[in-house]
């Protein structure tokens, strides 16, 4: 019999979709951490990122997640919003988020987020 260790469980509820915040308390009091990381350097937040789950991006973001922490490629979560059209989840302001911020956020207008 295989056991599921609480940051296991971290990963898949951060890339549920679903903000079910008792779910979060349960794995932090188990002893999960919303700092861990996969096989590929991705915490909670990237993969929420990822998956275009705003509310847990936002809420994880609340909580003080590590918006700056970056993965094998070298990727950080504001880079991940960028390609995933997430900038207003993450709180990044237009004139901060790069060169080409009007062709990401004309994209993110013709995008819904789940």
């Amino acid at each position: 019999m295989s056991i599921i260790s609480p940051d296991s469980l971290m990963m898949a509820w951060a890339t549920s979709g679903v903000l079910d915040v008792t779910a979060f308390t349960h794995l932090i009091n188990a002893g999960a951490s919303m700092h861990c990381v996969d096989e590929r350097g991705r915490s909670p937040l990237l993969l929420a990122v990822l998956g275009g789950h705003v509310d847990t991006v936002r809420y994880l973001m609340e909580l003080g997640a590590d918006g700056s922490w970056r993965d094998t490629d070298g990727r950080d979560a504001a880079s991940y919003a960028r390609s995933t059209c997430m900038l207003e989840a993450l709180g990044v302001l237009p004139d901060t988020a790069g060169r080409n911020t009007s062709m990401i956020e004309a994209r993110c207008a013709d995008m819904k987020l789940t």
